[in-house]
């Protein structure tokens, strides 16, 4: 078998993965739209507020990314605490030791004065949430 045709049989099977994980993602993003919204109906006061936040973050795409370190919640995470916006080690401190992954500035917003968030300190362009 040549190389050229190992590689682009390699990319179709890559093709299909990465597929099948995004069609999982969506399934999961179903099931947890399904769970705010049956606990919405029956919430009062703060708890409705934090759910129609959490419904607010999934309709721009945030839901399940830590508003202020910007790491990825675990789905598992989220199906015990679907309405939290931070990761756990956000939770346990803003200086917990965690995996982080660049988070891009949301439009009209600046680092506060040195480069510093005002968010989460010594990460430049990160708003809390």
């Amino acid at each position: 078998m040549s190389k050229e045709r190992i590689i682009v049989m390699s990319d179709a099977r890559s093709v299909h993965t990465h597929l099948h994980d995004y069609e999982r993602h969506l399934a999961q993003l179903d099931r947890l739209r399904a769970i705010l919204e049956e606990e919405l109906a029956g919430a009062r006061g703060p708890r409705a507020a934090r759910i129609e936040a959490a419904l607010d973050r999934m309709d721009r795409g945030l839901y399940g990314v830590c508003g202020r370190c910007g790491a990825f919640i675990p789905y598992e995470r989220l199906l015990r605490t679907f309405d939290r916006p931070t990761c756990d080690a956000c939770v346990t401190g803003p200086d917990a030791e965690h995996d982080r992954r660049p988070v891009a500035p949301r439009a009209g917003t600046a680092p506060a004065p040195g480069g510093a968030s005002r968010g989460h300190p010594g990460r430049p362009g990160v708003e809390a949430a």
